[in-house]
Order: structure tokens, then sequence, then C-alpha cells
């Protein structure tokens, strides 16, 4: 559903005396991409104002120079302003993504050594999860209730290797999702592939004294439908005394595919127990569905409704009272270039 415009032979030059001396010639091509989504919030436990929005969710620009070949040095870099809510959420504000002022939403170069080495260094996006901080490019206007564990894009520098079919890389990088948001040096491998008509990955996640993560990612389609199954299993270092130190969850993501009308839902079920890996749910589970219209091919129109359900009562009903279900609809209409 992506897009491309490719500016043919760029070259820019600045020769005016109005503008500034010299100029600047880019000698290989340069894709720009983008979209933008916008729609609506309404949170049925609103903790007693604010439960209503309209929010810009999407807005990015991408530019690449495409795929890397033997020798060359490539980039990728996306500016945007993303901001969206997570299932789970015990207030109206948005949990997810950047912020509303434009940034870097992520970037690196590269660089292809060999035909079996790619080596990457820059903001780069994390291989665990099954879902990403742009929503128009996820089958659900939400995240799922893993999301806010979870890294997404951090400092770091990483190393591929093709080895017959499979990727597996290495990596060590500063993020400090696993750490309360204060940056730590951490490691991470993953393998990647497919074998049949099953694509998958398989990530280790060490964080520096705070928690690691096996994340296993799994995705096929089997007639019209596209299914994603994903599990993460934490381990919580050094816990506190009496504090669960491990937390795990599953989640299902299946799209049937019907012409111009795409149907996704997602089930999730996670348990943290007192770790509080997962925002203190103990057990919690949830459904999405959204209904897509895909206007164009770069274009749609889609509503959702979540529902989750946990044991301990974190959220607020409208009469201020503790509850352990909440309901979220929204709606969007988001476009591609």
């Amino acid at each position: 559903m992506r897009f491309k415009k490719t500016l043919l032979a760029l070259a820019v030059g600045f020769g005016s005396t109005s503008l500034m001396a010299g100029s600047i010639n880019v000698s290989k091509d340069i894709n720009i991409t983008g979209d933008f989504a916008a729609g609506g919030f309404y949170m049925v436990n609103d903790g007693g104002a604010g439960n209503e929005a309209i929010e810009v969710n999407d807005f990015g620009i991408a530019f690449d120079t495409g795929e890397t070949k033997v020798g060359e040095i490539g980039f990728i870099g996306v500016l945007g302003s993303r901001t969206g809510h997570v299932v789970s959420d015990t207030t109206p504000t948005p949990t997810v993504g950047l912020s509303d002022s434009w940034a870097l939403d992520f970037g690196y170069v590269t660089y292809k050594p060999t035909d079996m080495i790619t080596l990457d260094a820059g903001v780069l996006l994390t291989t665990i999860g099954a879902e990403g901080s742009a929503s128009v490019f996820q089958s659900n206007i939400t995240r799922g209730m893993m999301w806010n564990s979870e890294p997404a894009a951090y400092a770091g520098v990483r190393a591929s290797f093709d080895v017959g079919g499979t990727t597996v890389s290495a990596e060590v990088n500063r993020d400090g999702s696993q750490n309360g948001g204060v940056a730590s040096t951490n490691w991470q491998i993953n393998a990647g592939g497919s074998a049949g008509p099953v694509d998958y990955a398989l990530t280790y996640y060490d964080g520096k004294d705070s928690q690691n993560i096996i994340d296993v990612l799994i995705s096929t389609k089997v007639a019209k439908m596209d299914l994603t199954a994903y599990m993460d299993y934490y381990m919580v270092d050094d816990a506190a005394a009496g504090l669960d130190d491990s937390a795990m969850g599953f989640g299902l993501l299946v799209t049937p595919n019907l012409g111009k009308f795409d149907v996704p839902f997602r089930v999730e079920y996670v348990s943290d127990g007192t770790s509080g890996v997962y925002g203190g749910v103990d057990t919690a589970t949830s459904l999405t569905v959204t209904p897509t219209y895909h206007v164009t091919d770069n274009s749609f129109v889609r509503a959702e409704m979540s529902y989750v359900m946990a044991d301990n009562e974190l959220f607020t009903d409208t009469d201020g009272e503790a509850t352990d279900s909440q309901i979220i609809g929204t709606f969007q209409i988001g476009y591609t270039f």
C-alpha cells in the first residue's frame, strides 16, 4: 500500500546568490514516501474528563536510497509526528509514538561490504513485536496491550548476516524502554527467515540491569486471511522482594481480505502478576476489531472497537468508580504516497 515517487537524476544546484554560494549534487536517486492519518477517539471509561478527541495520528515523510548494493552505502530517514493509544491505557492521554511535534521517527545508514553482510547505524527500528509507531501501516488503529512494554526505536549499531536464507543479526543499542526511560547500553540477537509459507523471527534482547526479552513472531497466509502470532517473555533483573520477576504476553492478528474490505481483529492475553511489566494488570485479555474500507490502493477509511478485561481494577468508569474493563472506540482516515 506504500507507493513511491522517485526524484529522477536529482541534482539541486544553489547557484543563485540570493540563496547561497556553491551547489549540492545528489548522485543517486532518492525515493520520497509519506503518510497522513487522522481521526476520532472515544474512551468509555474516562476517569472524569477528556475522554474524546479529534487527533492527527500520523504525518510522516521518508527519504531513502532504495536497495543498497554490495560495496555501496545507502540510507533511510523518516521524519514525522506520531500519536496514538494503547487499548489498556488508563487515561485518554496518547502514549504511542514520538510526540505531537515534528521529530526523527527513525533513520540509519547502511553499508553492504559483501553479499552476506549488512551494517546499519543510526536510530534503528526494533525487531521485537508485531506493531509499529505509525498507525497508518498497522492493521488496527490502537496498539495492543504489549506495545507499551516493548522497545520501538533507539540509537544503535546492527550487523546482519545472510546465512542460507536465514538472516541473523547482532546489535548494540542505547535504549531506555526497559529501564524507566533511562538509556542504557544493551545488546540483542535476532534470527528471521521463511520456512515454506511461514515467515518467522526470534529475538533475544538483553537489557542492562533492567529487563530481558524473548520475542517470537510467526506470520503466514491461509486462504484469504493474513495470520500473525506473537509472544513476549520478560525476565526482570533484580526484582524487588515479594514481586514477580517474569511476565508473558500472547497475541494473534487475523485479517480477512474481502477485496476492498478488510476486517482485521486482534486478540491478546498478558500476565504480569506483580512484576508491573504490562502496567500491573495481573492478567488481562483484549479484543480489537477494525473494519476497513480501502477507497483506493493508498487510502482508506476505518472504524474500530476495542475491549479489555483485567484482573486488577485499573480503569475508572464514568461514575468515578474503579472497574476491571474498558472500551475504546476510534475512527480514522488515512493516505499514503
